[in-house]
């Protein structure tokens, strides 16, 4: 077999590997306009005014989400005690109109 081929072969291989392990993208449980996948989430010109009460997602209090993103949403206020119930790894929150982040949001 000549190299070409070889490397075609092990491309081919790979691909189908890296299809079967990842996870499936369905709607959120908290907000079915959102995408979730694992421990991701992911809201895009989904709608809102306060931010979203992830924990709501089916795991409850102590979830833990290793992404969020709020983009392009809306959202307008970061309440107190927003992320209570739930450990986020890493949160974008971009292109949005965000005016009030309370005091204790983050605690």
């Amino acid at each position: 077999m000549c190299l070409p081929g070889l490397l075609t072969l092990l491309l081919v291989l790979s691909g189908s590997q890296i299809r079967g392990t990842r996870p499936q993208l369905y709607p959120c449980p908290f907000n079915s306009m959102c995408s979730c996948k694992s421990s991701d989430v992911s809201c895009i010109s989904v709608p809102f005014a306060k931010f979203p009460n992830l924990a709501a997602g089916g795991g409850g209090a102590g979830e833990r989400i290793n992404h969020a993103d709020v983009i392009m949403s809306g959202l307008q206020v970061i309440e107190n005690e927003a992320f209570t119930d739930v450990h986020i790894d890493s949160l974008r929150l971009m292109t949005n109109q965000i005016a009030t982040i309370q005091h204790r949001a983050f605690m």
